[in-house]
């Protein structure tokens, strides 16, 4: 578990309620996340003092109210407050998991991360980029490649038709739109992102291929030879 929301429903299912909890002011964060337990992956709340990373998330917010003079003695209670009503904001807010971890991918794109990928996420629409990185997501937690690669030509090219020859490692793809560049660069970001490099793919643009005994695939003129 990462942020405050995170724990909050862990400590729910540990026997803590939220008014119970007591956050303070990690002395020894991590700057890769908010949650500052002994153990990287800690699923379970076995005390009501939580440490956290106050800069994780809202650095530029709360650096210069941390360090302001006239605190003295409030620091703890301040902290104390402030995270409680980010814990209940995030949780009514419905911001789950993996709409968190779409939207760090995406900053982390934008502050240079995956440089030699970024310049082709911008050919995608921000609708477009979140449905790429819960790809990324589903990769994460195993899902297969194949399938999450077949599932977004059908989104990204809907008059596409796809014909998998699984004993041979072979996948003939026809994408339904002109070759252009544009659209050269954005194919060739979801190959890198999901098609497993054990698949052949036999590629066609807007000629789809003919299969035998298909007659609608089979029509002079707008189909290729294969």
């Amino acid at each position: 578990m990462n942020c405050v929301w995170e724990i909050l429903l862990h400590a729910r299912e540990s026997g803590f309620l939220l008014s119970e909890l007591r956050f303070s002011e990690s002395r020894n964060p991590s700057p890769y996340m908010e949650s500052a337990f002994p153990l990287l992956n800690q699923e379970k709340i076995e005390s009501r003092e939580i440490e956290l990373n106050p800069l994780y998330r809202f650095g530029a917010e709360l650096s210069p109210m941390l360090k302001h003079p006239g605190l003295c003695g409030q620091r703890s209670v301040l902290f104390d407050a402030f995270f409680h009503l980010l814990a209940l904001w995030d949780l009514r807010s419905s911001y789950t998991r993996e709409e968190f971890l779409a939207s760090r991918l995406h900053a982390e794109l934008r502050e240079g991360a995956l440089r030699f990928l970024r310049e082709d996420f911008s050919l995608f629409s921000l609708s477009e980029q979140k449905l790429l990185f819960y790809g990324l997501l589903s990769l994460e937690k195993g899902a297969e490649a194949l399938g999450i690669f077949q599932r977004a030509v059908g989104f990204f090219y809907p008059e596409s038709l796809l014909y998998l020859r699984a004993e041979e490692g072979e996948l003939i793809l026809s994408l339904g739109v002109p070759e252009n560049e544009r659209e050269k660069r954005r194919f060739s970001l979801l190959r890198k992102l999901f098609l497993p490099l054990y698949i052949e793919l036999v590629l066609f643009w807007d000629r789809h291929f003919g299969i035998l005994g298909v007659a609608e695939s089979l029509r002079i003129g707008e189909c290729a030879l294969f």
